[in-house]
């Protein structure tokens, strides 16, 4: 039980370091800083990889403990082991609410994310649609041999006309 306790608070200490840096890249996303959204991306998937690894620590040791009962490791939640932890279903139990509670935050965090992320999406396109002149395609307006000459020049034009 000692080990499971241990496994099990450390993956409550990677779910809260996930919550954290989801946390950071919402904020980001909320200011408009593009500038360490790669850094905060990254350690987003750095923190969900060692969470994993949390999970899978877990998930090995919980079906060590069951086989070693006759149980079957599928069955056996955290709310069925606090029912048979003796002096550590107290901790267990703690253990699941802070779990349920991390969970809920960790969702609510990402859909909010989601939803910066897909109107700064949007503001992109917005632009790249005025700076190609209206078109509705999400291609940015380029120069040189491969340039599109066709296109309309609506913004080239106000240009030309204060020069």
């Amino acid at each position: 039980m000692d080990e499971l306790a241990g496994v099990l608070n450390r993956q409550k200490q990677m779910l809260e370091v996930l919550v954290y840096r989801v946390e950071i890249l919402r904020h980001l996303l909320s200011r408009g800083e593009t500038r360490f959204l790669g850094f905060a991306t990254a350690e987003v998937d750095h923190a969900a990889a060692m969470l994993r690894a949390a999970e899978q620590d877990r998930t090995d040791l919980v079906a060590r403990f069951a086989l070693e009962r006759g149980l079957d490791p599928a069955t056996l939640t955290l709310k069925a082991l606090s029912e048979d932890a003796g002096p550590y279903a107290p901790m267990f139990d703690r253990l699941r609410s802070e779990f349920l509670s991390l969970t809920d935050e960790l969702e609510a965090l990402v859909r909010a994310s989601k939803v910066l992320a897909g109107r700064g999406v949007a503001e992109v396109d917005r632009i790249l649609a005025m700076l190609s002149g209206g078109a509705t395609t999400n291609a940015a307006l380029t120069y040189g041999p491969s340039a599109d000459r066709r296109r309309p020049r609506a913004l080239g034009r106000s240009y030309e006309a204060v020069l």
